[in-house]
């Protein structure tokens, strides 16, 4: 039997949730700690994989069917895409432990745990997953995760880790054009990850949040369907905020990227992606001295927000957040992308 340990960052989108989507350029960073999976494998056998979550277990057979947790799925697409570059998989019986490091939505976590699996189902196989299999595997998991066709950010981003910029080509099939950006958060300054749901009441749906955006920017067929020109119309405003972002990014102009997020914030409440929590936890960050706060992610109800602060100011805005109910975390952008240990 061998045990294989596997981790791969979660991720937070620093500018572009939703503008992505239509062929904007988004911007996000691996952030530790790293989501783990504990991989035991057997090569004997009918290939099988049986995975054990926070939210439930399945057993899912090398043909793809699933029993148990029925939102283990994007899983099960991980581990029949898997199983087709890797056909040793097909004679082994797989069993992993997921280990989810951030209990948040819209830091990536499936996307993430699906990198991490993809890296130790590899090893498993005796074989060594290249970034880009672990692009493709954990955006075909996301393609189930929220249907559709993803816009690609997530995967990416916990496939290779670091910060990236990445823009979707609607070509058939559609490309995703990533570049690494060269940027780390400077010393005095932090980023801050806030928490905003409420215990017993239901998140957000992301397929949801994504038609809500697309009502609101007067879209009315879905992007790939969508001209140029048309895509435009969603993406016009943003693209010209993107290019003062990433030039502020990568001077470590944390004043400017502060603004920008802002910004980004006010044209993501004004396409009806925000709710009133999210808002609360935006003012009460800037009001306490944050240079910049936006949604992260999806948005909607239960989602996470982003505040950029100076140290100085760090001590004030936890404390205000945690009276207004928010839980409050700091992350690290992690260097490094999904892989077995």
């Amino acid at each position: 039997m061998a045990k294989i340990a596997a981790s791969s960052p979660a991720k937070a989108i620093l500018f572009g949730e939703h503008f992505v989507v239509w062929g904007a350029v988004g911007v996000a960073c691996g952030i530790e700690p790293h989501n783990r999976v504990e991989i035991e494998a057997t090569g004997a056998g009918e290939g099988s994989f049986e995975y054990e979550t926070s939210v439930g277990n399945a057993k899912i057979l090398i043909d793809g069917k699933l029993s148990g947790e029925k939102s283990l799925a994007p899983a099960a697409a991980a581990y029949a895409l898997a199983a087709k570059k890797w056909p040793k998989l097909s004679g082994m019986k797989i069993r992993a432990k997921a280990k989810a490091a951030w209990p948040l939505k819209g830091v990536g976590n499936s996307a993430s745990l699906c990198a991490a699996l993809a890296a130790g189902f590899a090893k498993a196989a005796g074989a060594v997953a290249s970034e880009e299999d672990i692009f493709e595997i954990a955006q075909e998991s996301d393609r189930v995760a929220h249907g559709g066709s993803p816009s690609g950010i997530d995967a990416t981003t916990v496939a290779r880790g670091g910060a990236i910029s990445l823009r979707k080509e609607f070509s058939s099939p559609p490309k995703f054009a990533f570049e690494r950006v060269d940027f780390t958060v400077p010393d005095g300054w932090k980023f801050l990850l806030i928490d905003t749901h409420q215990k017993g009441k239901a998140r957000a749906n992301t397929a949801e949040q994504i038609s809500k955006f697309a009502i609101a920017s007067g879209m009315k067929i879905p992007p790939g369907e969508a001209s140029p020109k048309e895509r435009e119309i969603a993406t016009g405003e943003y693209d010209r905020l993107i290019k003062t972002a990433l030039s502020a990014l990568k001077k470590g102009d944390m004043e400017t990227v502060g603004r920008a997020m802002n910004e980004n914030h006010a044209m993501l409440r004004e396409r009806n992606v925000s709710c009133e929590r999210l808002e609360k936890a935006v003012s009460l960050a800037l009001l306490n001295g944050a240079a910049g706060a936006k949604l992260s992610g999806a948005g909607g109800e239960g989602s996470v927000a982003l505040a950029l602060c100076e140290d100085e100011n760090d001590g004030g805005i936890r404390t205000a957040l945690e009276k207004g109910g928010f839980a409050v975390y700091e992350f690290r952008i992690s260097g490094k992308g999904a892989h077995a240990e």
